[in-house]
């Protein structure tokens, strides 16, 4: 034991003790002889006794475990008795301490006897008592570095709520010190509400303390921080209970989750997004059945009159024109299906040329004329004879325009206005659109060039259409380089779209009149091959080819074709793609490798669209690359082409 650990059991006695070394120098007293003696320096100064007296009484107790007692005199002239008990025997080092207590005649020494006895045990116990207070605060130490060192924000309290540790997070986040806020209510520095309502939200703490359970807060709490700051935050809290299990404070934790929030927000708005996307989807789905079915119904109806009963050359003529619209309908709409594909693959080319816009809008007009005309709609022309020049594909642009112009036809009533103007505004040329139909509401207006897209259009679906139209114009404007927009004023209010395209400097653009004009070539009878094997399209563009004067024959796979066209070397084959067995491209190979029908120009025609379709069949030598159904016109375009030479271009 050290002489330090001895001196608070010296309290424990009423009586006078000091501490000293075998020479008398005090090296400690308790209490009552402080009261008694004041604070001498040496033993001696208190005794009236002969030094040698006193030395030789401290040798015995230095000497041995035993109690030691001695008479001696004070100074104030009373008789007392000293029991001395040695506490560290003495080292090379040091000197021996000795417990020196003073008693009255009248008074024992047992007690201080016993005490003696079982100071080793006492010692003991007094360094296990020093070991575990060791431990403890070590454990405790620990503990406040863990707590202030982990990611998340701790506050710790007592059982009366008020704050015993903070660690920096949880300072950073409420804006309070942990020297500012220890011992006072956590209510005074964690303050916390809900995220919408801003209500108060109760303390978590005051759950645990109360009930004892952990707790947790609710979702889309807020903390109000020290300097007006907003976090959101999740936290819980647990009680902290002693070793009896009785419940002596709490610790709350708590984390901010602006990130976790806004990923959540994210994901709760992609998932409505894709809500409303599956549900626009599945509306395009009914109506692609719808807008198909139309179409095909008069088809199949017309091919019923043909069959059923003969028909007059004027009957025939009526029915041939309606198959045709339908038809003609029907390949409208497959080619937005398809042309809205390459536009979200990013695999649409543009063909640029210098175009004049204002024939390119007359253009498209044309195009609508016949759905302007049925409802006698009155069309205002504010379009200069020559308003601008633009580098576009003439193809691409003329379908912005019909779109445009369709839609207006579509939803505009019997008799309406529809108002086409363009305009030179700096280094570009606007173009607007505009009807007096149904409008566009508030709420679609944001989307209305959103794929799949469309009003309220009702069961009639007297407008039609995919909802894919406006898409494509957006995409195709954005394609060459402008905008397009649009605006309404509400439903009955009629609608205007404004495309602005960057147009061509006037000094940098050639007059009309200086461009060169395609000559058509002359009509020349070929011998044409048509590999197909799809008998019904087959024999129909063999009766179509034979009225244009041209020799026809037909095969149905692909060894057949190439037995054939050795047999009958044909100028022109048409060739599906999608044949049986032996493919187009392979048929192709066999065709070209072979000198006796290597010659002849091979043009595919079949449902395979795609570019890299039509770039496999340039690779083949191929001279053109036909989408099924093909214009009349084109078709023989392609067959005069091929006998003067021309390059081809389809």
């Amino acid at each position: 034991m050290q002489p330090q650990d001895f001196l608070p059991f010296a309290e424990l006695f009423r009586q006078p003790t000091f501490l000293v070394d075998s020479s008398g120098r005090v090296l400690g007293a308790n209490r009552p002889a402080h009261e008694k003696f004041g604070a001498p320096g040496r033993l001696q100064t208190i005794l009236d006794t002969p030094p040698e007296a006193l030395a030789e009484f401290l040798r015995r107790c230095a000497r041995t475990r035993n109690r030691c007692a001695g008479a001696f005199a004070l100074f104030s002239g009373a008789r007392c008795q000293l029991d001395g008990c040695l506490v560290q025997p003495r080292t090379d080092s040091t000197a021996a301490v000795i417990a020196v207590r003073f008693l009255s005649e009248s008074e024992s020494g047992a007690a201080f006897h016993v005490l003696n006895h079982d100071l080793k045990a006492i010692r003991h116990e007094m360094a296990e008592r020093s070991h575990v207070q060791a431990e403890l605060r070590r454990e405790r130490e620990w503990l406040r570095v863990t707590l202030m060192s982990i990611g998340d924000a701790v506050i710790a309290t007592d059982l009366a709520g008020r704050v015993e540790l903070m660690n920096p997070i949880a300072q950073s986040l409420t804006g309070w010190t942990e020297s500012e806020a220890l011992g006072l209510p956590l209510s005074e520095i964690f303050h916390i509400v809900e995220d919408g309502s801003q209500a108060p939200v109760p303390s978590p703490v005051d759950e645990v303390l109360e009930g004892g359970a952990n707790a947790t807060l609710p979702r889309h709490t807020l903390l109000l921080s020290r300097d007006g700051s907003r976090w959101p935050i999740d936290d819980s809290a647990a009680p902290i209970r002693n070793e009896d299990g009785a419940v002596i404070g709490s610790v709350l934790v708590f984390r901010e989750v602006t990130e976790r929030r806004r990923l959540e927000n994210l994901a709760a708005s992609r998932m409505e997004e894709l809500a409303e996307s599956s549900r626009r989807k599945d509306e395009f789905l009914g109506m692609l059945a719808h807008e198909l079915r139309n179409p095909l119904a008069p088809i199949l109806t017309s091919a019923a009159i043909l069959k059923a009963q003969p028909t007059s050359r004027a009957g025939i003529e009526w029915t041939a024109s309606l198959i045709e619209r339908q038809a003609t309908h029907m390949v409208r709409l497959v080619d937005d299906l398809l042309d809205i594909s390459r536009v979200t693959r990013g695999r649409i080319e543009l063909h640029r040329e210098t175009i004049d816009l204002t024939t390119m809008l007359q253009q498209a007009v044309e195009t609508v004329r016949g759905d302007i005309d049925a409802r006698e709609h009155e069309l205002v022309w504010e379009v200069p004879d020559q308003v601008a020049r633009v580098e576009a594909d003439p193809t691409r642009l003329e379908q912005v325009f019909t779109n445009l112009l369709q839609n207006a036809a579509k939803f505009t009533p019997p008799h309406g206005t529809i108002t086409v103007t363009a305009r030179v505004e700096g280094s570009e040329v606007v173009v607007s659109v505009k009807d007096c139909g149904i409008g566009i509401a508030p709420v679609l207006l944001d989307r209305v060039f959103d794929l799949f897209a469309q009003g309220d259009c009702g069961l009639d679906r007297s407008g039609g259409g995919l909802g894919i139209g406006l898409t494509l114009v957006k995409q195709l404007v954005t394609l060459h380089g402008g905008s397009v927009s649009a605006h309404s004023a509400g439903p009955g209010e009629g609608s205007e779209f404004i495309v602005r395209l960057p147009c061509m400097p006037a000094e940098s653009v050639l007059d009309a009149k200086s461009a060169a004009t395609r000559v058509r070539p002359p009509r020349t009878p070929r011998r044409v091959l048509v590999v197909d094997d799809n008998v019904d399209a087959a024999e129909s563009l063999e009766l179509l080819l034979r009225s244009m004067g041209h020799t026809v024959f037909v095969a149905y796979d692909g060894p057949s074709a190439i037995e054939l066209a050795e047999s009958e070397r044909p100028d022109v084959i048409l060739l599906d793609i999608g044949l049986p067995g032996m493919d187009g491209y392979e048929t192709a190979k066999r065709l070209k490798s072979n000198p006796r029908t290597s010659s002849a120009a091979c043009i595919a025609l079949t449902g395979y669209g795609q570019e890299e379709h039509r770039q496999r069949s340039l690779a083949l030598g191929f001279v053109a690359h036909l989408t099924k159904p093909v214009e009349t016109e084109t078709l023989s375009r392609l067959m005069s082409e091929c006998a003067s030479g021309v390059a081809l271009k389809a």
